[in-house]
């Protein structure tokens, strides 16, 4: 029996599993809590996977975010990726698959601040004015699966002159 066919009907119960590293010689017993769905957690090393790729060939200038929807958790998604990305040399958004929604305007409304200084308070690090708003350029990436709002976002992006629109455009021949 495989170890995926043991966990089936196990899902946010305590499994004890016994695992033993490469270069181990004794094998170890660990508790863990079977999830009831994977994808989470296969989305999120995909998107940490992306993340890292674009922060090690740019050494850390360019920031990465990744949209997969465009309803509450995209939002969320979006603005915990934004606060840690915006203030770096160049800004890539990333709505490929974006599976729509109806927030692309709060998003775009973010994206489109236009950095025109600093405040340089007295006992603090400077910060850029307006707050939030990006340090240089940015590219956003779609494909032909970024749905309703998705699409809506990948268009206005565009029409606004945000940055260049890098995949195919979706509803656009």
């Amino acid at each position: 029996m495989t170890p995926a066919q043991r966990l089936v009907n196990q899902a946010s119960n305590e499994v004890l599993l016994t695992v033993r590293r490469a270069g181990e010689t004794e094998p170890r017993t660990v508790t863990v809590k079977a999830l009831a769905d994977e994808r989470p957690a296969r989305y999120r090393d995909w998107v940490d996977a992306n993340r890292t790729k674009v922060h090690q060939a740019t050494e850390g200038r360019v920031g990465y975010i990744h949209v997969p929807d465009m309803g509450p958790e995209g939002y969320a998604e979006f603005h915990r990726a934004f606060l840690v990305e915006y203030d770096r040399d160049a800004l890539i958004v990333d709505v490929r698959v974006n599976g729509g929604g109806h927030v692309s305007g709060l998003l775009l409304e973010k994206l489109a601040r236009k950095r025109v200084g600093y405040d340089f308070p007295r006992w603090a690090a400077p910060k850029p004015y307006p707050d939030e708003s990006p340090a240089g350029p940015m590219v956003a990436l779609t494909n032909e699966l970024a749905g309703s709002d998705g699409d809506i976002f990948s268009h206005t992006f565009k029409l606004m002159k945000l940055g260049p629109l890098v995949g195919s455009e979706p509803g656009v021949a």
